[in-house]
Order: structure tokens, then sequence, then C-alpha cells
């Protein structure tokens, strides 16, 4: 299975977060326990 079908079925969160370091945090704790992420730093 390559990497882009394998990213396929995971399910994706959407991260809002304002503070660049909280966001990572996030991101890394979802990432290790199987989601697939988007940050983004703004709402608008």
């Amino acid at each position: 299975m390559s990497k882009t079908m394998a990213a396929e079925l995971k399910p994706t969160i959407l991260v809002v977060e304002d503070e660049v370091g909280i966001a990572r945090m996030i991101q890394v704790l979802l990432e290790a326990r199987g989601f697939s992420t988007v940050v983004c730093h703004a709402g608008d």
C-alpha cells in the first residue's frame, strides 16, 4: 500500500489554533494516535 493510500484511510482532523507551539503539540499527539491533521493558525 502506498503512503498516499494509507493517508486516505486515516480520519482527518482540522486543528485551528493561533499559538503555533500549541497547534504543533496537538498535531503531534493526534498523528501519534493515527489521525491525519490539517493545521490552520487563523480562522479568517
